[in-house]
């Protein structure tokens, strides 16, 4: 700066013509020419001294301000000098900037020591693993870690510069390159390499390139789940391993994360799927048949892992194009493990899923079995509470659940694949089919709908569909609101005959589970040997009894002579000997036609359950009522009818309703029809006995017990035929119940 200085103003000062000076730009402008003689000459002697104080003694006689400088000479000098302190301070910005420049290669070549060491160990490793074994013999290892050392050597030459290696690794059996790496941590190293070889020994490496951070699983998604791109399930472990790229990598534009259990598996994985890519270009090269089957085996180890991993990348793919992003990484990753699965028999594989799956319904199926009618035989109330016990046991119903999920998720993933590479699968167009499918177009129009912002009129909806190579093609007549304008939409669903045989196989098991819980509850009603035995009078029928002709209303056959016949004491009813037992023992222990109860009246075998209060108060012939608060048979809440006698075997009163049948309800199970020309005194003095008698309306149903519930109709449904028809003979069952 000093020499810069003087070189100039010796210039100004020794030139014999008038120089004259350029007009300062209006950014650089110091308003030196607005100063006075003496103020220019002040500031230029300030200069000049503060530079002097500086220079070398060599030229301290040198004299750098002239004694008879003119002001416009003044000006100049300051200008010059500056221009010349700026010129001084950009290039000290430049070697600033340098030396930060310096500073940031020298950190991201620190960085990427632990990158660097492990592709080295990998080469040296996979040099030694000529055979493509996936592991090295002790021999091989030993050369592996020669190689190894003379490429860090080549690599790192300041870092090993006077440094000298005082150890061997001892191989003792066969190593993996995880145990490789795990002895190369155990050896002494530079200091500038002991961090890199120890992330490279322990840390995680993304499928991008770059190590990724042990972190808590909430510090990555507050609030949210984190799924692993390894399993593709959720995290379940505290720790994740995650990708600091996140977005920012093409490969994945969604992040990158490994749950914590997974990271071995994960490892295992990586080094499996690099022993694939090599034996994949050995055989291309080669030719060889041990290294084809070689490659096949490899394949059928990562088989399982890229199955759960394929759909997602295909979905990231899609996501990704819809977003604009660059997919080409991507692609290469869904290329890579399409040329896995491609190798995969799924028309097999689909079938064998599907047999697993219907097996579990088929379980559920003969466990059903097991608590028929005629395979139920109770001793006692005992005897009946252990055997219930038992069934609850062997139900159990959450494991047996979960195994049914697991089973169809499997199916699921194995039909979607084949879907891919197979195509879809086409299904006979059956009413459970047509039903099922309409029920998918139904969902997927009011999907579609809603994505555009339609609203329309579904009464003027007209609906058809067509099975094509890609799916189900649905086509749409829609009446848009509020003008009711016509408007055609088409969409074509992967649908195909697996997705009907999941519906279905899930129709059936939900069904049947849901029966065998509601079974095994009704258990306890079941009567035992005991109530039999003291409450059933057996005999043959003969040509003089009453009950010969007569109708079993279990099997629907006539009785006739030489049959064998259990006749209810409390009732008198008559039933074939092996329709009635099956009905006793296995679902209720009341008579089929009336619910007279049969069950011995010592307290050590009556019944668990409690019997249900019936209201206290009586209801005349010829009273309006109407039935509420029927369970199994729901459809005759609300119908209206008139009591024309009370059955005092049953307990039940007879309405006669509109259509002339004759209906058998109970007490409870009715309520009684105001008049308009009543007093209100006296209808709220009714309601209000109503209510205390525990009659059950339209408000309080829901509140009715589970016990209150089962004692209406229930089981009606079960012998639906039997009952109907008993119904519209009313003049047939009065006879039986005088006789």
């Amino acid at each position: 700066r000093q020499m810069c200085i003087r070189d100039s103003i010796n210039a100004e000062y020794g030139a014999t013509r008038r120089t004259h000076m350029q007009p300062p730009h209006s950014n650089t402008d110091l308003g030196l020419s607005r100063q006075s003689s003496e103020h220019l000459r002040t500031m230029l002697e300030q200069a000049i001294t503060a530079i002097d104080e500086q220079k070398p003694a060599a030229l301290a006689e040198v004299p750098f301000v002239p004694l008879g400088a003119s002001v416009p000479q003044m000006i100049q000098l300051l200008m010059r000098m500056r221009g010349t302190a700026e010129m001084v301070s950009g290039v000290i910005r430049n070697r600033i900037v340098a030396d930060k420049v310096d500073a940031w290669r020298c950190s991201a070549r620190r960085a990427n020591f632990p990158a660097i060491f492990f592709d080295l160990a990998l080469a040296a490793f996979e040099q030694g693993d000529e055979h493509f074994q996936n592991s090295l013999t002790p021999s091989q290892a030993l050369k592996a870690w020669l190689e190894l050392t003379n490429s860090l050597h080549s690599v790192f030459v300041e870092a090993f510069d006077g440094w000298e290696c005082s150890q061997a690794p001892s191989f003792e059996d066969r190593v993996t390159f995880r145990q490789f790496l795990n002895q190369m941590a155990g050896l002494r190293w530079p200091p500038a390499l002991l961090s890199a070889v120890d992330t490279a020994a322990n840390g995680l490496r993304c499928v991008c390139g770059h190590w990724m951070t042990e972190k808590p699983r909430q510090e990555c998604y507050p609030g949210g789940n984190v799924r692993c791109d390894f399993t593709g399930t959720s995290v379940q472990a505290e720790m994740v391993w995650h990708c600091q790229r996140n977005r920012a990598e093409g490969i994945h534009p969604f992040g990158f994360d490994v749950a914590g259990e997974s990271t071995e598996a994960f490892r295992d994985f990586q080094m499996t799927a690099r022993l694939h890519d090599r034996l994949k270009s050995a055989v291309v090269e080669t030719e060889c048949t041990q290294l084809e089957e070689q490659l096949a085996a490899c394949i059928q180890v990562l088989m399982p892992t890229v199955t759960n991993m394929f759909l997602s990348i295909k979905d990231d793919v899609s996501n990704s194009k819809a977003a604009g992003r660059d997919v080409q990484k991507l692609e290469e990753r869904y290329q890579w493990c399409r040329s896995i699965l491609e190798s995969a028999e799924w028309g097999e594989n689909r079938e064998a899923a599907r047999l697993q799956m219907q097996r579990v319904v088929d379980e559920l199926e003969e466990f059903s079995n097991l608590l028929s009618h005629d395979k139920l035989h109770f001793k006692d109330p005992a005897h009946r509470a252990l055997e219930i016990q038992r069934f609850e046991h062997e139900f159990a119903p959450a494991d047996r659940h979960a195994k049914f999920d697991v089973a169809s998720k499997k199916f699921a993933s194995v039909c979607a694949l084949a879907k891919e590479f197979l195509g879809c699968e086409q299904f006979e167009e059956d009413d459970a089919a047509q039903q099922l499918v309409s029920a998918f177009g139904e969902q997927i129009l009011n999907a579609i709908m809603a994505q555009r912002g339609l609203l329309f009129i579904a009464r003027s909806v007209e609906s058809s569909f067509e099975q094509t190579e890609a799916g189900v093609k649905f086509k749409w007549t829609v009446a848009v609101a509020p003008a009711g304008q016509q408007i055609r939409v088409e969409h074509v669903a992967p649908i195909d005959k697996a997705d009907i045989d999941n519906a279905n196989m899930h129709r059936q098991f939900m069904g049947r589970y849901h029966e065998i819980q509601d079974r095994i509850k009704a258990l306890v009603d079941c009567a035992t040997e005991g109530d039999l035995q003291s409450q059933l009078t057996e005999f043959e029928i003969g040509d003089g009894d009453a009950s010969m002709g007569e109708l079993c209303v279990i099997c629907q056959e006539d009785m006739v002579p030489g049959e064998q016949a259990l006749q209810i004491n409390s009732c008198q009813h008559c039933f074939h000997n092996q329709c009635v037992r099956g009905w006793l023992l296995g679902c209720k222990h009341e008579c089929p036609i009336c619910k007279a109860p049969v069950m011995e009246q010592t307290g050590g075998n009556q019944t668990q359950q409690e019997s249900v209060e019936e209201p206290s108060d009586e209801l005349g012939i010829g009273t309006r009522v109407m039935i509420q608060g029927l369970v199994s048979r729901s459809e005759l809440n609300g119908i209206e009818g008139t009591i024309t006698r009370f059955d005092q075997t049953t307990g039940r009163y007879a309405i006669q309703t509109g259509n002339l049948s004759i209906l058998l309800v109970r007490r409870r199970n009715v309520s009684v029809i105001q008049h308009d020309d009543e007093d209100p005194q006296d209808t709220e003095d009714v309601e209000t006995d109503v209510a205390n008698a525990g009659i059950v309306d339209s408000r309080t149903a829901n509140l009715e017990t589970q016990e209150e519930l089962h004692d209406t109709m229930q089981e009606e449904a079960m012998l639906e035929a039997a009952l109907a028809l008993s119904m519209q003979m009313e003049d047939d069952i009065t006879r039986v119940q005088n006789q």
